[in-house]
């Protein structure tokens, strides 16, 4: 049986490393490609849930401090689909990075983590992306890109907001 003090240090430390990047300063944000995973969790159930890498073709990523927008977001809808399929209590972290061998070198790193705690009695499950897939986010805030704009500069938007000013 797997010992629940920890399964919880490994859960603090995942949530510890993934909220606490956000830096004070303003927030360049550009919208890239970015590969996702995620890993279910439960404290009562000892079954570890993780889904495969997935591309999600539209995050919005902070590139001054490399935070992924909407990460929560991600999350809740990993969170939903567990809940939706019968699994109580289901705490979902969602891993990010903006190319496919950090990515790789993520999902390996949990995995082999997972293993090593894991006994015969309490397997990791995979989700393959054909059952659950990530839906983009999309940042609706007026300050914020929001998904139908483009990555243009923004010295390129202020001279077309003058343009149209001056018309």
């Amino acid at each position: 049986m797997m010992n629940s003090r920890k399964l919880l240090v490994i859960l603090s430390a995942i949530l510890y490393f993934s909220f606490f990047r956000v830096g004070e300063a303003a927030a360049v944000i550009k919208q890239t490609p970015t590969y996702l995973f995620g890993i279910v969790i439960s404290l009562t159930d000892e079954t570890i849930y993780m889904t495969d890498i997935q591309l999600v073709d539209s995050a919005f990523i902070d590139e001054k401090k490399g935070f992924l927008y909407g990460r929560d977001s991600y999350s809740y809808q990993l969170r939903e689909y567990m809940k939706s399929t019968g699994y109580e209590n289901p705490t979902c972290i969602t891993s990010f990075a903006k190319t496919r061998k950090a990515i790789e070198k993520k999902y390996v790193k949990f995995r082999k983590a997972f293993s090593k705690e894991l006994k015969e009695d309490s397997p990791l499950k995979f989700i393959d992306s054909n059952t659950f897939a990530y839906k983009p986010i999309i940042i609706r805030d007026e300050n914020k890109l929001s998904a139908n704009e483009s990555n243009t500069s923004s010295k390129t938007k202020k001279a077309n907001n003058k343009k149209k000013n001056k018309e």
